[in-house]
């Protein structure tokens, strides 16, 4: 992994061929013949839905408005997917409460590209015959970050699965011409660790495989939408003084607090004033408001997610 700072890592294909299409890939896109989709994975909530959410928004537009456009240039697309049905977790009330506040945040963070919500395929769509080996320290970690998560799928597989087109899309097999940028905090890393070798089995396979890159945020230890037990939720916010104190408490480790939860806690006073944090609590407070949010905002609607969101009428 390439070091772009202390907080920010870049990550690329292992494979030479695969190294060798995403370089070309890149020179396209400054040129303007390729595509620039970031893509962003939110997994299932797990405790509640995090004040926090607002802060990674606030870092997240930052690497948008800067890294992003120095190393492909200008963003086209910003595409975020719940993995939820993924990891076994077929709640679609928290899931879109999940994507529309994140999506909602990175609007009032300043994000204007167009912003597609999905939801991940619950089926397997990476082909069984795609022999990846491991080493079995990552192994390890999949199975502890499972545990943690609280996913009822096979840690290997989910894993695996991150590659599927309704993920990363790492196995597109799409005639546009896109490269695909994940952004993410440091977990991904250990995914991003797992996607390379399957892309490099695809390529021994003949499959297509689209140019892609990762952003490890590595700073951001703790997923957002991994909540700890301590951290405020997100309607706190309609008391901005006592969302940041209860934010900068659960970080401190002197009162039992998480200490990977600091860089967000400091990017929510970024954002706490911005206008339309109010309305965004309001917004995705439960279920059904936040499915009349998602529609009336102006984001792409992806055809699983619309199916998912007619059963909550």
């Amino acid at each position: 992994m390439k070091v772009l700072s202390d907080s920010v890592g870049l990550a690329c294909p292992w494979d030479p061929r695969d190294f060798s299409a995403t370089v070309r890939a890149v020179q396209q896109a400054h040129r303007g013949e390729r595509i620039v989709e970031v893509r962003l994975g939110v997994g299932p909530l797990r405790h509640h839905l995090p004040a926090r959410v607002l802060g990674h928004a606030a870092i997240v537009a930052g690497i948008l408005q800067s890294d992003v456009i120095a190393i492909a240039g200008p963003l086209r697309r910003l595409w975020l997917f719940s993995s939820a049905p993924k990891a076994g977790n077929h709640e679609i009330g928290s899931a879109v409460r999940a994507l529309g506040a994140l999506a909602g945040a990175l609007r009032v963070a300043g994000i204007t590209s167009p912003i597609v919500l999905e939801l991940a395929d619950a089926a397997q769509e990476i082909p069984a015959n795609l022999e990846v080996a491991l080493p079995p320290k990552l192994i390890a970690w999949l199975d502890r970050a499972a545990a943690l998560s609280g996913n009822t799928a096979p840690a290997i597989w989910y894993a695996r699965e991150h590659v599927a087109l309704s993920m990363f899309a790492d196995l597109g097999g799409e005639d546009d011409l896109v490269l695909r940028i994940t952004v993410g905090s440091a977990p991904e890393g250990k995914f991003w660790g797992v996607r390379w070798r399957v892309r490099a089995a695809a390529l021994a396979h003949g499959l297509p495989v689209t140019p892609a890159l990762a952003l490890i945020l590595k700073a951001l230890r703790v997923p957002w939408y991994n909540a700890t037990s301590t951290e405020p939720e997100l309607g706190v916010m309609k008391s901005p003084t006592a969302a940041i104190a209860a934010l900068d408490r659960a970080a401190n480790p002197k009162y039992g607090g998480n200490f990977g939860l600091v860089p967000e806690a400091r990017a929510l006073r970024r954002i706490v004033n911005f206008a339309g944090v109010s309305e965004l609590v309001d917004a995705v407070a439960d279920a059904k408001s936040a499915e009349r949010y998602v529609r009336q905002s102006g984001f792409v609607i992806a055809p699983r997610l619309d199916s998912a969101l007619k059963r909550l009428l």
